[in-house]
């Protein structure tokens, strides 16, 4: 066999071959590192869909939940940012150089904490001007998750059953209103609390 018969397309060139399983391993325009592409997407969005769940259990608008989100996500420079906001579940999709990663994050429960909403709003700003690396960012997303009340639930029971109260009497109930009133908002409080941390 000469060389010209080499060339013949019906005979397979075995570094034709090599060149051909080579390209589909590592097509153009896909990052040779993946394994390190998708940890860089975890690192950028574990931190922001559990931001974004601690602002909507405690009574954040959905608005401002995406908002936080995707402010959070844009300090990282990524390509494509997707945020689904339901009431018991979020579902953020980010994608970056041909990679694409989805994280769904539950939510427990509702309440209503003006404190971590203003804290995540916070970070969620300072994340977006990139003063966060994202382990840092991690370790405040979770400071804020795990914080506690300023009050105790028996005391803002017994605040909200008051107010309550007044507004009896504000529409021109009497003492026996007033009464009835607080008791019943105390109470509804109370199981509201306790059907909270059941998270029911």
């Amino acid at each position: 066999m000469d060389h010209a018969d080499r060339t013949d397309p019906h005979i397979p060139d075995r570094h034709v071959g090599r060149e051909q399983k080579a390209h589909a391993r590592n097509p153009v325009g896909k990052p040779a590192d993946i394994p390190h592409e998708r940890a860089s997407l975890e690192k950028a969005l574990t931190p922001a869909i559990r931001a974004g769940a601690v602002m909507f259990a405690s009574g954040g608008e959905i608005d401002k939940v995406r908002r936080a989100i995707a402010s959070m996500l844009r300090g990282h420079a990524l390509d494509h940012i997707h945020i689904l906001v339901a009431h018991n579940a979020l579902l953020v999709t980010v994608a970056h150089q041909g990679e694409v990663m989805t994280q769904v994050q539950s939510i427990d429960g509702h309440g209503v904490d003006f404190n971590k909403i203003a804290a995540v709003y916070r970070l969620a700003k300072k994340a977006h001007r990139g003063n966060y690396p994202p382990d840092a960012l991690r370790a405040k997303v979770e400071a804020i998750r795990g914080a506690g009340h300023i009050y105790p639930r028996t005391l803002a029971a017994a605040c909200a059953a008051l107010a309550c109260g007044a507004f009896a009497v504000i529409f021109g109930g009497g003492p026996a209103a007033f009464l009835v009133t607080v008791l019943a908002a105390f109470l509804g409080c109370q199981t509201r609390f306790t059907l909270a941390g059941m998270r029911f």
